[in-house]
């Protein structure tokens, strides 16, 4: 574990400043023109460690910054490798879950970090969507170790460092543990050097939105030495120095988290005041879960700031969210549930409608929504939804699949990944908005009507997807036809079951008469409503032909059932699916056709 092999290398550290520790020269008397100190210009870490490099270093604040654009907290832990160990092994990380466990919490905390380092990283990014209900803080032991800094120039560090949290996080109570001691012996220098700056900084609490709590006394024996028990390496705690912390620290930090979060209203996913479009699955627990793209959560609120409590099953599902009519903002949801802002700086209490909106197929991983947090504020009457509705049955284009990249670059420029599928630019929920109707995109890449693009015919193809809220093998959570009345059924299946790779295309006779018994289910299942069946945008030459030849003989074997010809949309150089454009133009293409068709 990195963490370990950082905190075994301090002790060599420690014990190598320890058998070299001299008496510091008094701190030099300078004018009132003296130079800034090092300790408040804010600066990147520069010097490599054996047990931490620079990249290293970036790395973590990266971390950090990608955390805080998306997570919600009521917890903050800032600080350097003493306040980092809470995740650390020999017992810590259970002495952090037994007292901070039921917090939503967050530790920015670097090893090795001066008071200067935190301050460089406070002011670069780490802001994010934070809103933390309590601040912990710890730096200055480093700035002793590695730069000896005098005691003065620690304090206004420190100073700097809470003006920057308060600047930052303006709502938040801030609690400063003083400096612990480090080095073992009573009569080392930095005692006095610790006390104070100890003594400075319990001066900058107002007891209102700073505070200051000192436990060093309970890190010393009776002859003022710290015992290897709590610091065994005189100065990082073990677990039963950080209890020690622990019992001072949450007394006074879970007043002000219980208090906030009686002023939060939470309410589960599958509440009635929230809109939903699309499939999902309703769980013991009123979680919903979500497979299929374009699945559309909107509520009401006038909140100060809302959050969403959600996963996905393998960290890698994207959302967009939209506040009202701005721009969209891309979040991915992580594996292990976390709080996600999706609103925040609220204060004027406008109402504002958000909207959720699955981009992700079923095979990136199951999403589980469980519920929303309003803080300071009410769920209003959620908007209302358009009356007419379609059912887009489909593969991967129907699902969006790389429909959010930028279009036409150059191959080695192009950046695939999860994050490209754009639902909200697909051609169905296109379509949907220029007909005014709700849309269902029940699609699945790779399949098709009778196998998918490898030949693979007994699995679930359209026919059995059609049939579930969630269509995930293994998972497979079912859906109720009454739930969602269509208008219209629009089947864009072929591109898979005709695909080079599954072979030699299906026999018509077969395929016929599976598009057939597909629609009478349809049909069936929603009264006979009208049906649109196209080949869609990728296949061309005498596949596409083969397969129009098919679809136009069920068009003839069929009552109220319509075939559209497609025109081809190849993708561009950097995907073979369409992109966000040709997904426009597909639209464009359907919408005469359907108006027609449904005399709308």
């Amino acid at each position: 574990m990195a963490l370990a092999f950082r905190f075994f290398c301090l002790l060599g550290l420690a014990a190598a400043l320890m058998a070299c520790q001299t008496t510091p020269a008094k701190p030099v008397s300078n004018p009132p023109t003296q130079i800034t100190p090092a300790a408040i210009k804010p600066v990147p870490r520069t010097k490599e460690f054996s047990w931490m490099s620079v990249s290293r270093w970036y790395q973590m604040h990266s971390e950090d910054v990608a955390a805080a654009q998306q997570k919600s907290v009521e917890l903050l832990f800032v600080g350097d490798s003493i306040t980092e160990s809470w995740g650390w092994g020999e017992g810590r990380s259970e002495v952090y879950q037994q007292y901070f466990g039921d917090f939503n919490a967050a530790n920015f905390a670097v090893g090795g970090d001066m008071t200067q380092n935190l301050l460089w990283r406070l002011q670069h990014n780490t802001k994010g969507q934070l809103q933390p209900t309590a601040i912990v803080m710890m730096i200055g032991v480093n700035n002793f170790l590695h730069e000896q800094h005098a005691p003065e120039d620690v304090i206004s560090g420190i100073k700097a460092n809470l003006t920057q949290l308060q600047h930052n996080y303006p709502n938040a109570k801030i609690l400063v543990i003083g400096v612990l001691p480090f080095f073992k012996n009573a009569d080392n220098p930095s005692r006095q050097q610790v006390i104070e700056v100890n003594r400075a900084v319990a001066q900058l609490a107002d007891n209102t939105h700073i505070f200051h709590v000192n436990v060093n006394a309970d890190f010393l024996d009776d002859n003022g030495e710290i015992p290897a028990t709590l610091m065994a390496d005189y100065i990082h705690p073990t677990a039963a120095g950080l209890e020690i912390i622990a019992k001072s620290v949450a007394p006074i930090i879970t007043p002000w988290i219980q208090q906030a979060r009686k002023n939060a209203l939470t309410v589960t996913a599958a509440d009635p005041r929230i809109q939903v479009m699309g499939r999902s699955a309703v769980s013991d627990d009123n979680a919903r879960i979500v497979g299929y793209p374009g699945v559309t959560f909107q509520l009401r609120s006038n909140a100060e700031r809302v959050t969403l409590f959600g996963k996905s099953e393998y960290g890698n599902s994207y959302f967009s969210v939209q506040i009202d009519d701005q721009p969209e903002r891309l979040i991915k949801l992580p594996a292990k549930a976390e709080d996600i802002v999706l609103l925040e700086g609220n204060t004027n209490h406008k109402e504002h409608t958000i909207t959720l909106l699955h981009r992700s197929e079923t095979w990136h991983g199951i999403s589980t929504l469980y519920d929303f947090t309003l803080h300071h504020g009410e769920l209003l009457t959620p908007p209302t939804l358009a009356k007419r509705k379609l059912l887009i049955i489909g593969d991967s284009i129907t699902c969006g699949q790389a429909a959010d990249r930028q279009a036409n670059l150059d191959k080695d420029a192009c950046q695939t990944g999860n994050h490209w599928w754009g639902a909200r630019q697909s051609y169905g929920m296109l379509l949907a908005d220029k007909l005014n109707t709700q849309v269902q995109l029940v699609c699945y890449g790779g399949k098709g009507l009778v196998r998918t693009w490898q030949g693979v015919s007994d699995g679930v193809n359209a026919p059995e997807f059609y049939d579930y809220a969630v269509p995930k093998d293994g998972q497979l959570l079912p859906w109720d036809q009454s739930q969602y009345y269509p208008d219209l059924a629009i089947i864009a299946l072929g591109t898979n079951d005709f695909s080079a790779s599954a072979g030699t295309p299906p026999a018509e006779s077969l395929y016929v008469e599976r598009y057939n018994s597909f629609i009478q289910k349809i049909q069936k299942d929603h009264g006979n409503i009208p049906v649109v069946i196209t080949d869609g945008p990728l296949l061309n030459g005498q596949t596409k032909s083969l397969l129009q030849g098919y679809l136009q003989k069920v068009e003839s074997q069929n009552s109220n059932v319509h075939f559209i010809a497609a025109n081809t949309y190849p993708g561009d150089s950097c995907e073979f699916h369409p992109n966000a454009e040709q997904h426009s133009a597909i639209a464009n293409d359907l919408t005469p056709v359907i108006k027609n068709i449904m005399a709308w």
